[in-house]
């Protein structure tokens, strides 16, 4: 499946810290390769802050195995605690570091990716996706149309 048309408007490839997003890196080590998602998150934070870039460091896709099996990605939302407008688990953990992050992760096709994520930006969270998977009992726990 050609998912050019679905990256063009809204993500880029990161796959090196010292390059810029988009820019062709021969490099087939990745930091973010075999790293969990906190880990991707603060990379992308901490990458953002030494560049000045306008990275978006809070919603990003993993691009794993499972991509080539079922046309599925691993969706990233970063929310620093002390913007966090959940209750109670997040409330604790600003006060303590405000700068933490708080990771949140829901597999989905990669056609839906730009759709929620917008979705997310201007009004929802993935919280409700998650919640709405949940409830309706998914046995994959993947976000479908």
């Amino acid at each position: 499946m050609d998912y050019d048309s679905d990256l063009s408007s809204y993500l880029v490839l990161v796959d090196s810290l010292t390059e810029s997003p988009g820019d062709r890196v021969n490099n087939t080590s990745s930091p973010f390769q075999n790293q969990d998602p906190h880990t991707c998150a603060s990379l992308l934070r901490r990458s953002r802050q030494q560049t000045g870039s306008d990275l978006n460091f809070e919603y990003f896709i993993i691009l794993d195995s499972r991509l080539l099996e079922d046309d599925t990605v691993l969706m990233v939302e970063a929310i620093r605690a002390d913007e966090d407008d959940d209750k109670g688990d997040a409330a604790a953990q600003a006060e303590a570091n405000p700068q933490a992050l708080r990771i949140f992760t829901l597999r989905a096709d990669m056609a839906m990716v730009n759709a929620r994520f917008l979705y997310y930006i201007v009004e929802g969270t993935m919280r409700e996706d998650l919640e709405r998977l949940r409830e309706e009992g998914s046995q994959d726990g993947v976000l479908r149309d």
